[in-house]
């Protein structure tokens, strides 16, 4: 059963393959040139909340650390990890929520990518809502991230928790696990399992109109 869970992670939770960037659900094995899953045996990497374990050597990017198979997660660090064929990359690890990490591996010679001061506070609407890929329907209030740290969606409340990364709820809604957010913002998209059921709801950013449009729906006619 627990091989059958694993696979089912395995298929379910996307690493965004060739992005620098991304999230991933852990523990998790990847390979370094694309980001893309691996089964463990064939991994480069292998990342758990306890630590990175490398099957070709890490450590940490400074003068004088020593090549390693194994190396605790630190926060903001740059390491140099090597795949299989010799070639040498680096890994940030910018964020851990849950069981949730945002992660940046870096080509030789790539540099990191600028960080940005994100504000989510206010409403999202519900775009999607889809148990194994498929449409459900189902109707959700609005989720109001509010400006002291507090959400309401529907009936639940709570306060919600941002890293720059990373969404987090508590209270009833802690169940749905840390959320995804879009580099510009805009969207917020939960991915979680109930059983063998997997379930990806995704809230959006009202448009905002553009002032000009704005002013013209005010004005008065004639």
């Amino acid at each position: 059963m627990k091989l059958r869970g694993a696979l089912w992670l395995f298929l379910c939770f996307p690493s965004l393959a060739g992005a620098a960037r991304f999230t991933v659900e852990t523990p998790v094995a990847l390979e370094l040139a694309t980001g893309e899953r691996q089964i463990t045996a064939l991994a480069d990497l292998r990342l758990t909340v306890e630590g990175i374990d490398s099957a070709f050597g890490i450590r940490l990017d400074r003068r004088g650390t020593q090549v390693a198979m194994r190396a605790p997660l630190v926060l903001g660090s740059r390491f140099l990890i090597k795949d299989r064929g010799g070639v040498e990359y680096r890994l940030i690890i910018h964020s851990v929520l849950g069981h949730r990490m945002a992660v940046e591996i870096l080509q030789p010679g790539e540099s990191p990518a600028r960080p940005s001061v994100l504000d989510l506070r206010g409403p999202f609407r519900l775009q999607s809502f889809t148990i194994d890929g498929a449409r459900a329907a189902t109707a959700y209030p609005d989720l109001e991230l509010g400006p002291d740290g507090r959400y309401w969606l529907g009936g639940g409340r709570g306060r919600w928790q941002f890293d720059g990364y990373i969404l987090a709820l508590d209270g009833y809604y802690r169940r749905w696990g840390p959320a995804d957010v879009s580099p510009d913002g805009r969207t917020v998209t939960f991915r979680f399992l109930r059983g063998l059921r997997f379930f990806q709801v995704t809230f959006t950013r009202p448009q905002t109109p553009v002032p000009e449009k704005v002013a013209a729906l005010e004005s008065p006619p004639g």
